[in-house]
């Protein structure tokens, strides 16, 4: 994963590299992150957030822990977390448009 700070510690090494990222999570739970944690929430900290209430979600609307039916509920969820909008395709894939960047 490429952020701020690794292309800062590359010292130019990374000039030119092209990379893939997603949108910054909402700056409502970057607040919040700084707020409880004094510092700027990583590069996925929004992502591993969103995996923890939608597996947490899917659970509750299940009614169970079985990894099988909680997967299938996980997929029939469309929700909005701190990531965007979380949408599975048909093969459990998150729906999702990447940005490409290139280090200057």
């Amino acid at each position: 994963l490429v952020d701020d700070t690794r292309i800062q510690a590359s010292d130019g090494t990374l000039k030119g590299t092209m990379y893939i990222t997603y949108p910054e999570a909402s700056s409502e739970f970057q607040k919040r992150y700084m707020q409880r944690y004094g510092e700027a929430a990583g590069v996925a900290a929004d992502t591993a957030y969103d995996v923890v209430h939608l597996y947490a979600k899917a659970m509750e609307r299940s009614k169970t822990t079985d990894p099988q039916v909680v997967a299938q509920a996980m997929h029939d969820l469309r929700v909005t977390g701190a990531s965007g909008e979380i949408v599975f395709d048909v093969h459990g894939g998150v729906v999702r448009e990447p940005i490409v960047q290139v280090v200057d």
